[in-house]
């Protein structure tokens, strides 16, 4: 089981075990720090870096980390689609619409999750429940149909 809170700046992903960090463009697993196009792995946890999203598998999830608005690159789309989870960066300043379907569309995820932190004005009509301080997942708490919309505070 994953759990899933924001920190400053960004969002704590930790099982029993161990403890990832997401902040900006940078992925932190101990002392591997991780911000360069890549395949990489330590702990378990395998971690593939593109261009603007990030693809971490730990605990039978994909977690796709979006991290910049640019387009989605063919190999993201090849490799990170379809996934478990989308977390989007507190570092996006907002999420306008068009992006936020066409994320959703190409990954494909059975769960959304922003911070408060991020501007959700254009999409906020995806998120009906209230924020909260922690998610937690695993391969069997994942929706089977729909799609959930989480909010971190």
């Amino acid at each position: 089981m994953l759990q899933i809170k924001t920190s400053e700046p960004g969002f704590e992903i930790k099982n029993s075990q161990q403890r990832l960090a997401l902040s900006g463009e940078k992925i932190n697993l101990g002392e591997l720090v991780v911000d360069q196009p890549g395949e990489y792995e330590a702990e378990g946890i395998e971690i593939v870096y593109g261009e603007s999203a990030a693809l971490i598998v730990w605990d039978k999830l994909q977690l796709v980390y979006i991290f910049a608005t640019n387009k989605i690159t063919s190999f993201e789309k090849s490799q990170f689609s379809p996934c478990d989870v989308v977390i989007f960066s507190q570092s996006l300043p907002s999420l306008n619409k068009s992006f936020f379907n066409e994320t959703l569309e190409q990954y494909d995820p059975s769960q959304v999750i922003v911070s408060t932190k991020t501007n959700i004005e254009e999409v906020k009509s995806s998120f009906k429940n209230e924020p909260t301080d922690t998610i937690k997942l695993s391969d069997q708490t994942m929706p089977e149909e729909g799609r959930d919309f989480t909010v971190l505070t």
